[in-house]
């Protein structure tokens, strides 16, 4: 009876698991820290980074065959005065990208919508950000 039942949960088990279509990965890549969470769906992946120090550089990547149609790195800052975005061979400047400002009284952060076309045959995305110039 015992085999029965491990063969029964296995097959439960695996029929319930859920591979992710899309893999991302993040780390930071300056010597302050800086946490990054990815949330991702088949529509769009946020990069969100949570960063005391309020400045930094990171990489994300994506192990999938391609990104989804919109691309988000989310900054919980209370001001952003610097924002670079290389993607391949292109750098995009803050000036350049849309950026949204959403702040509440708990929470501060930047939307930052990166732009799609460049990211056709890229893997890695390196950003890096600043609050206040110092």
């Amino acid at each position: 009876m015992l085999p029965y039942a491990l063969a029964i949960l296995f097959f439960l088990v695996g029929c319930t698991t859920q591979v992710p279509d899309r893999h991302f990965t993040s780390r930071s890549l300056h010597f302050l820290p800086a946490e990054i969470q990815v949330h991702a769906s088949a529509q769009q992946v946020v990069f969100e980074v949570f960063s005391d120090p309020g400045i930094g550089k990171a990489a994300v990547r994506n192990f999938s065959e391609s990104w989804p149609p919109q691309v988000i790195i989310r900054l919980h800052l209370d001001n952003l005065e610097g924002f670079t975005a290389t993607i391949g061979e292109s750098t995009f400047h803050r000036q350049e990208l849309d950026i949204s400002h959403v702040k509440t009284r708990q929470q501060s952060y930047f939307d930052i919508y990166l732009p799609t076309e460049p990211l056709s045959n890229i893997e890695e995305i390196v950003f890096s950000w600043i609050d206040y110039y110092r």
